[in-house]
């Protein structure tokens, strides 16, 4: 059986994007007590949440166990190849908003 300790307890929390759905991220690991390394990363390096975003995934400070993605749906690829060449993480993708999709008739009514 796999260690599934690093996707149900990580140390280490990337929240990459940065706008208002990744300070409630940061804001909710603060708010139920998450004790481990939590960065955003955002390239300005603006202030998200009340921290400082590191400008790129390579100055995260050690392995990434977890990372929350919150970008679009066309920067979700980079940062998604960004950390494949890091050390093994367990990215959570959340595109900011899904592509509509066509509506199509599943059932023709006789």
């Amino acid at each position: 059986m796999r260690d599934l300790t690093r996707l149900l307890k990580p140390k280490s929390i990337a929240v990459i994007g940065g706008g208002a759905w990744c300070a409630s991220i940061v804001s909710a690991a603060e708010q139920i007590g998450f004790d481990g390394v939590l960065h955003p990363v955002h390239p300005s390096g603006k202030q998200i949440a009340g921290r400082k975003s590191l400008p790129s995934l390579e100055e995260f400070p050690g392995p990434i166990d977890a990372a929350f993605i919150g970008v679009n749906r066309h920067a979700t690829l980079e940062v998604v190849a960004q950390l494949r060449s890091l050390p093994p993480v367990l990215p959570r993708v959340f595109p900011k908003r899904l592509p509509k999709m066509p509506r199509r008739k599943i059932f023709k009514r006789s």
